[in-house]
């Protein structure tokens, strides 16, 4: 048999995780240090991550600091920060870069709400896309002598499992298009 419902189940957790981990980098006005995940330093001919550097910590709501490993990157730090697209000002303190979390502007917000529903809705495609290769699994399943019993309780169990996903990856888009508008 080439279905598996705890493979499908699996697939789609990942999915919906790998949604909300892009939620979590959405800077919606409020100091989160998973907004600087994605920044890649220069440290000599390379590009390293962040947080290979450096540490990033909470200052407080509105600011986040960067314990930089080796005082040298400390202006590398700062220019890929700044550089990053992010609308951040970080400013070089001593051995750590300090980064204020501006207060988002409407248009800002409006981008990042769209932003948002963009990538849920990319996530729904792909549990579409989980769930249809489950159903064609199902179809050669049934050709190879699965019962029709047995494939129609399957069929349900992943329409079911789509819906759910479906359903969580709505409502983590109106938790997160909520946390954005009210920054």
């Amino acid at each position: 048999m080439t279905f598996d419902i705890v493979d499908l189940e699996k697939k789609m957790g990942q999915c919906l995780e790998r949604l909300k981990k892009d939620f979590s980098t959405m800077r919606a006005g409020t100091a989160n240090p998973a907004i600087l995940d994605p920044i890649k330093v220069k440290a000599g001919n390379s590009l390293v991550s962040l947080r290979d550097v450096g540490q990033v910590s909470i200052k407080d709501a509105k600011t986040l600091m960067v314990n930089v490993n080796d005082p040298e990157l400390i202006v590398a730090v700062e220019k890929a920060i700044r550089e990053a697209g992010l609308n951040l000002n970080p400013i070089a303190d001593n051995k750590a870069v300090k980064v204020p979390v501006p207060k988002p502007t409407k248009e800002f917000r409006e981008t990042l709400s769209k932003n948002a529903a963009a990538a849920a809705e990319k996530s729904k495609t792909i549990i579409r896309k989980l769930r249809q290769d489950g159903m064609k699994d199902l179809k050669k399943d049934l050709k190879a002598g699965m019962s029709e019993d047995e494939n129609f309780t399957l069929e349900k169990k992943a329409q079911a499992l789509h819906d759910k996903v479906i359903k969580d990856i709505d409502e983590a888009l109106k938790s997160k298009a909520k946390e954005i508008m009210s920054n």
